[in-house]
This record gives structure tokens, sequence and C-alpha cells, in this order.
């Protein structure tokens, strides 16, 4: 079983390298191939130093301390992809990471050496006794870091879902369903700690730091998954910088924060015309970006009208129109020699999978049911 620790930090290793070699590298790569090297260290710390007593007793309590590292290195690698900017404040997630070193410290200093180098949690002793008590607490700590940060990143994705909907009117090429993945496996292998730390400490059934090994053993499976996808991920938001719209950057932008009912009706009459003359939505990669420019007005002003006028993100906005530019091409008899999908494409849609769901999700009804359903009245 050994052999599967030193593949999984051979392969993080080498996946840190990969990462680091290729062109075009962002801050997401930077993170995620530290926290690679992060995850290697401790592997082979637990190998060499935690199974097989190598080394002083304080690195052993050092390799333990990594594991508060982890959370936070994906938790910054999932802001960093959404554009999200890391503030020195956030260097509070570190914080947990820290106590473990010191209370590490403490053990080397106060000659609690063994117990340093054992960290058997449920040894014979008093738990009143600081060398038996502290251990356990650290222990206990990551039980609950863990589910906090699997909340926190699930409630990030879904704020950055929202984001994108705002931002662009294609997201085929934005899929966040492998760090929802990535998200689950982070919960499994906290739900594997727990299960075998308490085989190890409460039913005796595991071997020595048997809960730190077959911890690592699924943490290897993902650093397989996680390495594939992130080598390929790029940043989320290329275009549009999360932060950035919420400090206005013209003097225009500034007078436009607050918009009375009169100005909605002005700029909503200049959205429509423009919609409705120019039909911008055929681009299938249009942003928000992009239509406020044509429109001349601030991107902060459209997402407002947009999202308060008429009680829509950019995602519907745009695609509400795409539908209904396909309900009125597909009658035309210059079309009846075409597909569903090319008269689709001529509209606006990127692909199959996304034009019918987002045409079922507007009409209720499924293109071939609608084309049918049309074709049939107009036969009556």
């Amino acid at each position: 079983m050994n052999t599967v620790l030193h593949i999984g930090a051979i392969q993080a290793l080498f996946l840190a390298l990969l990462i680091l070699s290729k062109k075009g590298k962002e801050l997401p790569d930077y993170i995620l191939s530290s926290w690679f090297i992060v995850i290697a260290i401790n592997i082979f710390g637990q190998h060499w130093v935690m199974d097989h007593k190598v080394g002083p007793s304080w690195l052993y309590g050092l390799n333990f301390s990594l594991y508060f590292l982890h959370c936070p290195f994906f938790y910054f690698y999932v802001k960093a992809l959404a554009k999200d900017y890391i503030k020195i404040s956030t260097l509070k997630h570190s914080i947990p990471f820290l106590i473990s070193v010191i209370c590490i410290l403490f053990f080397e200093f106060r000659g609690y050496k063994s117990q340093l180098r054992e960290f058997s949690f449920l040894q014979s002793g008093t738990f009143s006794d600081i060398q038996y008590l502290l251990p356990l607490l650290l222990s206990l700590f990551i039980f609950f870091l863990v589910p906090v940060y699997v909340i926190l990143i699930f409630r990030h994705l879904k704020s950055y879902e929202n984001m994108i909907l705002q931002e662009y009117s294609s997201i085929e090429d934005i899929n966040l369903n492998w760090i929802r993945r990535c998200n689950y496996g982070l919960g499994i292998i906290w739900l594997v700690y727990i299960a075998s730390w308490l085989g190890e400490n409460v039913f005796h059934f595991l071997y020595q730091s048997g809960n730190f090994s077959a911890t690592f053993y699924v943490i290897t499976i993902l650093i397989f998954y996680l390495g594939y996808y992130g080598f390929r991920q790029t940043g989320i938001f290329t275009d549009i910088p999360v932060n950035e719209n919420k400090e206005p950057e013209t003097k225009q932008e500034v007078n436009t924060t607050k918009l009375q009912d009169e100005q909605y009706d002005e700029y909503m009459d200049k959205i429509l015309v423009f919609m409705e003359r120019e039909k911008p939505y055929l681009n299938s990669v249009i942003t928000i970006k992009e239509l406020a420019k044509m429109l001349n007005m601030p991107v902060n002003t459209l997402s407002k009208v947009i999202n308060q006028g008429l009680n829509k993100n950019f995602f519907d906005f745009i695609n509400r129109y795409r539908v209904e530019e396909f309900k009125k091409e597909v009658i035309e008899k210059k079309n009846a020699n075409l597909t569903l999908l090319a008269i689709a494409h001529d509209c606006g849609f990127n692909s199959k999978s996304s034009f019918n769901q987002i045409f079922k999700n507007h009409t209720g009804k499924t293109p071939t049911e609608y084309l049918k359903e049309v074709q049939k009245n107009q036969h009556t």
C-alpha cells in the first residue's frame, strides 16, 4: 500500500512541474502547483516520518500541521479561478496551521517528544494532562474545519454561477462541475479520515497511524482528477474581473449608479430598440461588456436595467431573443431544408444540448415538439 502513497506523491510533484511549465500561467496555476507540492511533502512525510519514525519528533508534528493547509489551498484556488481577488485579510485562513505549529513547538520544548512522535490521541492518560488533551483537540479541530470549507466552497460556487449568468450569454465553455466534484471529494476524504480515526482510536481495528494512510489513499485518487482538470482550466472571468464592477471607474458610471424611474424607461427603450434592430444576440458569444459597448452604456447600468427593469439576468435576456428568433425562422419556407440545429446556430446558439435545454426552459416544449405543434396548427 505504500506504493500507492509513493505514486500519489510523485504524481503530485509531476503535476506541479507540468502546471508550472505551461504557457500563460495565471494565479490559479501557481496556487494549484504550490498545493500539489505541499501534498507531495505531506505524503512523503506520512510514509517516512510518521510510519517509519524517521527524523526528529518535531518533524512528525509539522507534517501533521500540513493537514490544515489543504482546505485553504483549495479555497484560494476556487477564488482565483473566478478572479475573486485574494486580499491580505484572507491570510486568516492560515491561522489553524499556525496554531498547530505553535502547539507542536510547545510539545517539543516541554519534552513531550514521545507523545509528539506517536500522536496517538486516546492512549491511557487523563485528558486534564496537556500532552493527551492537545493532540485530541487538534484532531477534533480538523473534524470541524473540513466541513466548514466544503460548505464555504459550495457557497462561492453558487455565487460564481450567478455571476456567470450576469456576464455571459453562452456558458458551454464555462464548466464548474469538476470543481464541485473535487469539493465532494474533499468531503469524502473527511469522512474517510473520521472513519479511520475512529477505527484506530475507538474501535482499535486499524494499525498505528492507519487513519492518516487511509486518508492519503483517497487523496491520491483526487490528485489525478484535480491535476487533469487543473492543467486545462483557465480563469472563469477572463474579460470582467468580478470585484471591479463594485467600484465605478468613470464619472458617468457614478452618475448612473442610482437610476430614477424615468431613467429606467429611457434606458429600457434604448436597449429594446437596439435589440430588435441590430440583433446582437445572433453573436453566439456576446457578453454584457460587449453589448454595453455597442449601446455606449456603462456595464453596471445595463446590468441594473436588465436585472431590475426586466427581472432577468443577462443570460436569460439574450437567450429569450434567440428562442423567439428561432420560432420565427423555423417556419420560414427558405429554411425548410435546414435542420433544427442549423437554424439554432444561425440564431446564436452554440450547441445542441444548450439549445434544447434553453428552448424547453422558455417554452415548456422541445424544439421538435414545438415544430410539430406549429405544423399541425398550419394544417387545421
